[in-house]
């Protein structure tokens, strides 16, 4: 059985997966931002985009750090760890999914894999929020 606060982790990973899902569709793929971001003066927050993209699609960064958390997370379970784990996991996934790139998700639903593992064998939920 789930303890309370997994369940909270849980929905509050879902709100993430949502809210990743909507910022990649509103401001990552609209072409109107991108068309604003290719004018010969772009607003300031351009660079943060481009950024952001360059992390997701070319160095994979959300699945790397993910992976690498999910891999950590399952020989120490810290539920903070743990948290950060799904966060980027479930970020990798919604984010990193360009079908004209191809998929680069591969290491970041992995890492989200690790994540749901360790949630579920970590039994220091009842009592306390830290291991």
């Amino acid at each position: 059985m789930l303890h309370r606060t997994q369940i909270w982790m849980l929905l509050f990973t879902v709100a993430t997966a949502i809210a990743f899902a909507l910022f990649r569709m509103m401001v990552i793929e609209n072409d109107d931002v991108g068309q604003m971001c290719l004018a010969v003066t772009p607003p300031v927050w351009c660079g943060v985009r481009l950024v952001i993209i360059k992390l997701v699609y070319i160095f994979d960064g959300f699945g790397l750090l993910s992976f690498g958390m999910g891999l950590v997370c399952l020989f120490s379970p810290n539920p903070w760890l743990i948290l950060a784990t799904l966060l980027t996991g479930t970020g990798g996934v919604f984010i990193g999914a360009a079908p004209t790139l191809g998929s680069n998700t591969s290491l970041a639903a992995l890492g989200a894999v690790l994540g749901f593992i360790a949630l579920a064998r970590c039994k220091c939920f009842p009592s306390s929020f830290s291991c």
